[in-house]
């Protein structure tokens, strides 16, 4: 009960500040950002590219509907490079909702995200090529923090999983393959 009282304090103070709020997140948002992710392709016999990880760089477009609610898409293409293996690629393309809160106020904001996830995985060793795509769900969380009116200094994380639909190795297809990745990442956003 004590749970739920406070839950719906820190709800409607939230709705209640951002209803007095001016707030320069609401229309467009422009993102840079750069981060770290960890890839596991799940159990595949044979799978040398179980648990790795790799640096990662992207961009995000976003568009504020109102003071705490937006719509987002994020792309990332992450690098990593296994010993004694040949470096690969896997991409992230995530389109979702994003709630901005402001129970901090306006410089330091707080964000959860719920998004869909487009996975793609490539790798090319001469003759033998190794890929695979599809969908997943992301969850996600993170902070703004305004160091001037229009510029927030980004850091979150976001955790994807869900199936890859199509795998094969050197052209042979295999079954279904649970993905996950975590995603971890700072960057800076431009409210224009």
């Amino acid at each position: 009960m004590r749970n739920r009282i406070v839950a719906t304090l820190v709800i409607v103070l939230s709705i209640a500040g951002a209803s007095r709020a001016q707030d320069v997140t609401r229309g467009v948002q422009l993102g840079l950002h750069g981060g770290f992710t960890t890839w596991d392709l799940g159990d595949i016999v044979g799978n040398e590219f179980e648990k790795e990880s790799g640096p990662h760089f992207g961009g995000s477009f976003g568009w504020g509907m109102s003071d705490w609610l937006g719509i987002f898409t994020r792309l990332d293409r992450t690098t990593i490079s296994p010993e004694g293996l040949v470096g690969y690629s896997v991409q992230h393309w995530d389109i979702g909702i994003q709630t901005i809160s402001l129970i901090f106020g306006q410089t330091v904001r707080p964000y959860a995200e719920v998004s869909g996830a487009i996975r793609s995985v490539k790798l090319d060793i001469s003759e033998f090529e190794v890929k695979g795509s599809g969908v997943g769900l992301g969850l996600g969380a993170g902070v703004y923090v305004f160091v001037v009116e229009k510029i927030a200094v980004t850091a979150g994380g976001t955790y994807s999983f869900g199936n890859l639909d199509e795998v094969s190795f050197g052209g042979v297809s295999v079954e279904t393959v649970l993905a996950t990745s975590v995603r971890l990442f700072a960057g800076i956003t431009w409210f224009p």
